[in-house]
C-alpha cells in the first residue's frame, strides 16, 4: 500500500533548492543550509500540505510523522491552517541547524499548544516529540 510521490512537502507549491548531504553515505538532505549539507543544490518540486491533501481527496490524517530536516518550522503553520484534521503529530525537530534555535523551538511548541495539542511523548536525545489533540486525551 506504499505510494511514492515525486515531490516534497513545503509551505508552498514551488520548485526549490534541496541540498544533498556532505557525506554521501548519509540519506538526509535538506532545504535548509547547515554544515551537514552541500552548498550546491538540486531543484526539487515542493507542494503544500493542503495541495497534497486536496489532490488526494484527504480531509483527515490520523497520524502525521515528519522528519523534514529543519523545514518543520516553516511547514507546520501551513499544516495547521490547512483545514485537514490531524489529531496526532510526531515531529523530529532540527532546531540545532539555526542560530535562533531556542526561539524556533519555542514558537513551534507554542503554535501546537495554542492549536489544542498536548505533548505526550518526548525523546530529547533524538529530538522526537509526539503531540495529540487535547480532545483525544482521556
Amino acid at each position: 500500500g506504499f505510494k511514492f510521490f515525486d515531490y516534497g512537502i513545503s509551505d508552498r507549491n514551488e520548485e526549490a533548492d534541496f541540498h544533498l548531504p556532505v557525506d554521501s553515505s548519509h540519506v538526509s538532505g535538506s532545504m535548509e543550509r547547515y554544515s551537514g549539507v552541500r552548498e550546491e543544490a538540486i531543484k526539487v518540486q515542493m507542494k503544500s500540505f493542503s495541495t497534497i491533501c486536496s489532490k488526494l481527496g484527504i480531509s483527515r490524517v490520523d497520524i502525521l510523522k515528519m522528519d523534514i530536516e529543519g523545514s518543520e518550522f516553516k511547514v507546520m503553520p501551513s499544516i495547521l491552517k490547512s483545514g485537514v484534521d490531524v489529531p496526532q503529530i510526531c515531529i523530529e525537530t532540527h532546531e540545532r541547524f539555526f542560530p535562533d534555535k531556542d526561539a524556533k523551538f519555542a514558537a513551534l511548541f507554542n503554535l501546537l499548544y495554542n492549536k489544542g495539542y498536548q505533548c505526550v511523548s518526548k525523546d530529547y536525545v533524538e529530538s522526537v516529540y509526539t503531540f495529540v489533540k487535547g480532545s483525544l486525551i482521556a
